[in-house]
């Protein structure tokens, strides 16, 4: 059984920091920015998306809502 990842806080806040100061951005700033593992921000910036924080305007982009 797969261990889930454990979203990180930290992640979520530098994802929505991030999108708020530029407004758009793909996932490769995303993941630059928070300077972790791909998996713990593609978990947060799930989490973000289920929870309606943030939406994809197109494949790979991020806005918030």
């Amino acid at each position: 059984e797969e261990k889930e990842v454990e979203p990180s806080l930290a992640a979520r806040e530098i994802i929505m920091q991030t999108i708020e100061k530029h407004e758009e951005v793909d996932e490769e700033m995303l993941f630059n920015a928070c300077k972790m593992s791909k998996d713990k921000v593609q978990v947060a910036l799930y989490d973000l998306l289920k929870e309606g924080e943030v939406f994809s305007p197109k494949k790979g982009f991020y806005r918030l809502v």
